[in-house]
């Protein structure tokens, strides 16, 4: 569990607090960083430069992605270097709950909440506390079943299940990160915006730019 305070995180950022299991090619120069979307712009260790281009790939479990706008939580498993870079997500806003997640609405995202997350044997389950008031994720849970539901609603493929589901996820250990970024190339409308085309393609409520 983590508090979150994301009132003050306009559309275009991104708050996240996710785990990796740290296996890389990096891993001789005293760090291991990787994540699911096969990084190959670490651009400095410590003071030196580095200039290896090696992919550095490995399992991924996001526990909040988030702004004031959209908040999605999304695991990514690996076979090797093989990742689910998609991931199984949940953004209650590409799922159809749009009054739940933003300002004012269910879970406030102008005020602070407390994030609670569950490692099961079957499932990864998230909850929301607020003033004293427990809300669950409105798109229920992510399982195997859960991500090939999802990925069919939204004409995705189950990326999830093929890269090894929650076996993958689970087989190492995990290392937490956090970070606070921007994404220039989409303008993070992957997260709260409109990306793509289709069911599926409105995350949150931020326009293009």
């Amino acid at each position: 569990a983590f508090d979150l305070d994301v009132s003050e995180l306009p559309c275009g950022l991104n708050s996240a607090v996710y785990l990796v299991s740290m296996e890389s090619q990096l891993e001789s120069l005293g760090v291991g960083y990787a994540d699911a979307q096969c990084p190959t712009d670490i651009k400095y260790v410590g003071d030196a430069v580095n200039l290896r281009s090696e992919p550095s790939c490995s399992v991924e479990v996001d526990l909040a992605e988030v702004n004031s706008q959209a908040f999605a939580w999304t695991m990514h498993p690996c076979v090797g270097s093989d990742c689910d870079k998609s991931g199984a997500d949940m953004n209650a806003y590409r799922q159809g709950f749009v009054d739940f997640y933003g300002p004012g609405k269910q879970l406030d995202s102008l005020r602070p909440f407390t994030v609670v997350t569950r490692f099961h044997a079957d499932c990864v389950e998230q909850l929301y506390v607020q003033d004293g008031r427990t809300l669950r994720s409105p798109g229920g849970n992510i399982s195997a079943a859960s991500a090939a539901r999802w990925a069919a609603s939204f004409g995705d493929k189950d990326g999830f299940s093929e890269h090894g589901g929650l076996e993958a996820l689970y087989a190492k250990p995990m290392v937490l990160v956090l970070s606070l970024w921007d994404d220039p190339a989409t303008n993070m409308a992957w997260l709260d915006g409109t990306h793509g085309t289709g069911p599926g393609s409105k995350r949150g409520p931020c326009s293009s730019s």
